[in-house]
């Protein structure tokens, strides 16, 4: 009898062994997967903190992107009564402000099919008209600063422009 319960704990043992080693090999092989797809994103440059909201030719836009037009929109309805925003209407605002980011992506990427002469002049004059409009440097990047936006940020959007 007891070389019996013996075996049987011996194979269970064995089961128990067994059961950790394949859930060891599962979250393994999770986690792998999990790994590769993430490397795939950075390398096409696509990993940002954040939900995807449209792909415009393969170029990701996400929510995160939508927030400050959103916000702005929210804000001047405020200056004009609404106390409270409903549901609805910050998705009716989400939507629009999705539209015009895919419309101004599309324009973009046309664009780009485009040769432009002295790109980099063009630039350049439109930094110093936006440089005359703020009496410091000190000034422009402070504004630059409170739309979260670098130096380098500011140049491609006016290329974007342009």
């Amino acid at each position: 009898m007891r070389q019996s319960g013996r075996n049987r704990m011996r194979r269970q043992r064995g089961t128990n062994y067994f059961l950790i080693l394949l859930s060891y090999l599962a979250v393994t092989f999770c986690f792998a997967c999990a790994t590769v797809s993430t490397t795939d994103e950075k390398k096409q440059g696509e990993i940002k903190d954040g939900k995807v909201v449209a792909r415009v030719n393969g170029k990701v836009i996400y929510e995160d992107q939508l927030a400050p037009d959103v916000k702005k929109s929210l804000k001047k309805f405020r200056k004009y009564g609404m106390r409270n925003e409903s549901p609805e209407v910050v998705t009716r605002f989400q939507k629009k402000v999705l539209d015009k980011v895919i419309e101004k992506e599309l324009i973009y990427q046309e664009s780009q099919k485009l040769t432009i002469e002295n790109l980099d002049e063009k630039i350049e004059q439109k930094l110093k008209k936006m440089k005359r409009r703020y009496q410091t440097e000190k000034q422009l990047e402070n504004h630059l600063k409170t739309r979260n936006l670098t130096a380098k940020d500011l140049r491609e959007s006016l290329k974007k422009r342009i």
